[in-house]
């Protein structure tokens, strides 16, 4: 599975960025069907 680290750099240019609205994020989890304690 593929996961998102961004570096510091990389995340203050993400933060700094001036854009209008709110951001929209999926959560593309997947889960068992039955739990497995």
């Amino acid at each position: 599975m593929q996961y998102v680290d961004p570096t510091k750099e990389t995340f203050a240019a993400f933060r700094e960025n001036d854009r209008e609205g709110p951001i929209h994020m999926l959560n593309l989890v997947r889960f068992r069907e039955n739990a497995a304690y």
